[in-house]
């Protein structure tokens, strides 16, 4: 049987556009990275890297559909920043009345560093990191050949 979900790599355009369309922001060409995961051919979630460092890079994400969400996928999305490009932390920052993404987040790992007064629309954003450290999804990298281009 065919794998349900598949992974794009090689269209940060297009994904980065998806997840901004879905999360009120802009995607500009050129600004960063992104991979995009399908679920049976459509793209199901989306995650932007971008302001990368060194060190830190700025992590944005949309999800119409956690079924794309296994430990293959997740495998991906945290290896690009931490084993690619080399990073030691992620950066996300989350509006603060978006119980969704608050919840997604906490569950992925991320741990709350601080308050962002004002930063969002509707009033402020929760920073939230996680290190390589504590990266809980790296650890069991057998699902990594598993992660094939759609």
């Amino acid at each position: 049987m065919a794998p349900r979900w598949g992974l794009i790599q090689n269209d940060p355009e297009t994904v980065g556009t998806w997840v901004c369309d879905r999360t009120g922001g802009l995607w500009y060409e050129g600004c960063g990275t992104a991979l995009g995961f399908t679920f049976d051919g459509e793209l199901a979630a989306g995650a932007i890297y971008t302001a990368h460092t060194g060190p830190d890079v700025q992590l944005g994400f949309a999800v119409e559909d956690r079924r794309v969400f296994n430990r293959a996928s997740l495998w991906a999305a945290f290896a690009y920043p931490f084993e690619q490009l080399g990073c030691r932390r992620i950066t996300a920052r989350v509006d603060c009345d978006n119980v969704r993404s608050l919840a997604l987040v906490e569950h992925l790992g991320f741990v709350r560093e601080a308050t962002l007064k004002d930063a969002a629309p509707n009033g402020d954003q929760f920073q939230f990191r996680m290190l390589k450290s504590e990266c809980r999804w790296l650890r069991d990298n057998r699902y990594s050949p598993r992660a094939k281009a759609a």
